[in-house]
Parts: C-alpha cells; sequence; structure tokens
C-alpha cells in the first residue's frame, strides 16, 4: 500500500502535442488523461500559445491536485538530449516557480510504443505520457521495497486496516488495459464486491478463479478505466513480477485477518 494522497501527472512533452497522464490515488498505476496543444513551430504565435499551454497545464495540475510532475527525458540515440528538451526544461521550470516537484524520467519512442498499443489516434500522446508516468511509478516502487529503513506505524494505524479472505468468483479483461483485471469477489456478504487489479500481466484467470486471497476491504472506492474498485488484493513483488497471497489452510470467504 502507497502513501500517497495526491495523484502525479506525468507529461510526454512534444512541439506539437503535450501528452498528459494521471496516476491513480494510490500510486500504483498510469492512465492517459488528455491531450494538450504544445508550443508550435510558428515563432510569431509562440508567445501566446506557450501561455495558453501553460494555463492548460496548471489547471489539469490543480484539479487533480497534483504535487509530483514527471515529465518524459527525450533523448537521441546516443543519450543526449534532444531539441525538444530545451523547451520541456523551461516548462519544467516554471512548473518548479509555481510549486510543483519536477521529475524527469528517461524515455525513448514513448510514442512509438503507445501507437503500436492502440494504433494512431488523437490520444496517442495521452497514452505516451501514461507509459512514460508507469516507468516512474514502476521505479518508486521498487525502490521504496528495498529500502533499509522502514517506515514505522503504530498498532492503533494497523487496526484501522481490515484485511478479509475473499474468493475469487469471476475474471475479466478490461477493455483498453493490458494491466487492469475485474474480478468478481465473494466476501461472505450479500453479494460479490468488484475488484479492479493491476495484475494481468502476471497471472492468469484460470489458476486464481475459485481460489481464496487476502484482500484490504475498508478502501474508500475508487474509479479505474471507469469501473469501480471496492477493495485491494494483497500480492508481493520483486521488481520483476508479482505474488498473490495464499492462506496456508482453507478459511470461510469474509474472514477478518488480524
Amino acid at each position: 500500500m502507497s502513501g500517497l494522497k495526491k495523484r502525479i501527472i506525468g507529461l510526454d512533452f512534444g512541439s506539437k502535442r503535450i501528452g498528459v497522464a494521471v496516476s491513480d490515488d494510490l500510486g500504483f498505476l498510469a492512465f492517459p488523461l488528455t491531450v494538450v496543444a504544445g508550443f508550435g513551430h510558428d515563432k510569431d504565435k509562440r508567445g501566446d500559445r506557450v501561455v495558453q499551454t501553460e494555463q492548460e497545464v496548471l489547471k489539469v495540475l490543480k484539479e487533480k491536485e497534483a504535487e509530483i510532475v514527471v515529465i518524459g527525458h527525450s533523448v537521441d540515440l546516443k543519450g543526449l538530449d534532444n531539441a525538444i528538451m530545451t523547451d520541456a526544461r523551461a516548462f519544467g521550470s516554471m512548473l518548479q516557480n509555481q510549486g510543483f516537484e519536477v521529475v524527469y524520467e528517461p524515455e525513448l519512442f514513448s510514442t512509438v510504443q503507445a501507437t503500436k498499443i492502440q494504433g494512431e489516434n488523437k490520444d496517442v500522446d495521452a497514452s505516451a505520457a501514461a507509459i512514460i508516468l508507469q516507468s516512474y511509478l514502476d521505479r518508486i516502487k521498487f525502490k521504496n521495497m528495498n529500502t533499509q529503513t522502514p517506515e514505522y506505524i503504530t498498532i492503533d494505524d494497523f487496526v484501522k486496516v481490515e484485511m478479509k479472505i475473499g474468493q475469487i468468483l469471476t475474471v475479466e479483461n478490461v477493455e483498453g488495459s493490458d494491466k487492469l483485471l475485474k474480478l468478481s469477489v465473494d466476501f461472505g456478504e450479500e453479494k460479490p464486491r468488484q475488484v479492479l487489479s493491476g495484475i494481468a500481466r502476471h497471472v492468469k484467470a484460470e489458476e486464481i478463479i475459485g481460489k481464496k486471497f487476502p484482500f484490504v476491504t475498508n478502501l474508500a472506492p475508487r474509479m479505474m478505466m471507469g469501473h469501480e474498485s471496492q477493495a485491494m488484493i494483497l500480492a508481493g513483488g520483486d521488481g520483476v513480477g508479482i505474488a498473490l497471497l495464499n492462506p496456508s489452510k482453507d478459511l470461510p470467504n469474509g474472514t477478518k485477518l488480524k
């Protein structure tokens, strides 16, 4: 679980268009958000265009209550800044002056990757921004997992977290995402809950249907790719893959863990 309280915004900076992506509220997944017009190449109109671009991006940051902005660090095949980075760094400096933390995440051919995944369309720049942001989120998660200094909580903090055993009844892919699975989970309640989880690349549906796993069940519901998620499955990762956690003996659905 992440301690993030604010969403993180990712930018794929281009001269014509700037793709914008946003993290979920836990800082696990990046999602395409929107595309704004870039500075352009017309020097006569550049001044007005820069101001408008800044205003549009700042509006998004305010709406999403973002504190961190991740900008793709574009490089050439020699690993050096390419031409667009002059504008990108100037834009980053503006954001820093506005009080935002700016991070430059190395990226190469993110737009090409996004186009291969979804084809050429008006949203491809936002998808490229999501690739950049996901790279940053994964790197930070891996770093935090391997830190030598634990962040302690009190027993009062721990007892606020409700964890229960849930049995997965059905599994569906989420349209538009190669990471999310939509699970129907029985917690021994009147009806199953819907749970969205970014485990699609690591498990097969037939391997988890009918099986029981621990979930955090008192997280506030959140929207992911247009679907509401009503709990969070627990898993561990080594930076390469993830593993779901299984109870050592069969427990009834809805059993509270402590």
